[in-house]
């Protein structure tokens, strides 16, 4: 199988600790946001692509004037008992390490490249917590997630465009939904209804989402639309 270049944390092991900054635009000055993308992509965390996953928004793919195909913002849930707003944001960077001041340094690093057309709105601090049995990280409940997910050439199939076009292939599409877990319901439920919850694979009965956004992760950050390099998609 014939593999496409991919940005290597999205097949990476989840880091020990993580952040994810997310970016408005405030300016809509082609040059300006035209400038901070180099100043971004020359960062040396980004060589290599292990420390720095880039997304962007719909909104900043507009901006420079070009479409992807099945790119766009969430809908809106709402139901019975339901509501989760949907909340685009025009760029989110994934930081990966080992140590969360690094991280810290890391983010101003991010904010001083992308001003002054972008501004960071939020910062969601993350670390990988504990080890289940089959060897991924489980959430506070004791619940481990992931277990369902494709290894190998299946991962690479799930998980990245292969024949997307020019520019794509190697490409992701990265879904982020912020959680709340409710506790006091999970420490109401006896042991035998915890276990029974573990073991249906779903953790949602202890979960409330407040907001949730989609991103284009390239496989290569510098062919962005509006850098020197080709653009990574069809006008």
């Amino acid at each position: 199988m014939t593999m496409s270049p991919v940005q290597n944390a999205v097949l990476a092991d989840v880091p020990a600790v993580g952040r994810y900054v997310f970016f408005t635009l405030v300016s809509p000055d082609m040059a300006q946001v035209r400038q901070s993308m180099v100043r971004l992509v020359a960062m040396p965390e980004l060589e290599g692509e292990q420390w720095v996953l880039v997304g962007l928004g719909p909104e900043l793919v507009q901006v420079f004037g070009a479409k992807v195909p099945g790119l766009r913002s969430f809908d809106a849930l709402t139901g019975v008992g339901v509501s989760v707003p949907s909340t685009p944001s025009v760029m989110l960077c994934w930081l990966r390490g080992h140590d969360l001041g690094d991280l810290v340094h890391l983010t101003r690093h991010l904010q001083n490249a992308l001003a002054p057309p972008r501004r960071m709105t939020q910062v969601v601090d993350a670390f990988r917590h504990d080890r289940g049995p089959n060897g991924h990280g489980r959430d506070l409940t004791g619940y481990e997630d992931g277990t369902e997910n494709s290894q190998g050439d299946g991962a690479m199939a799930a998980a990245v465009l292969q024949a997307a076009g020019p520019g794509l292939a190697g490409s992701s599409f990265m879904a982020v939904q912020l959680r709340l877990q409710d506790f006091e319901t999970f420490d109401a439920m006896t042991d035998q209804i915890q276990a029974r919850r573990w073991s249906g694979g779903c953790a949602v009965w202890c979960l409330q989402a407040r907001q949730q956004c989609v991103f284009l992760v390239l496989a290569d950050t510098r062919r962005t639309p509006g850098l020197e390099s080709p653009g990574p998609v069809s006008k």
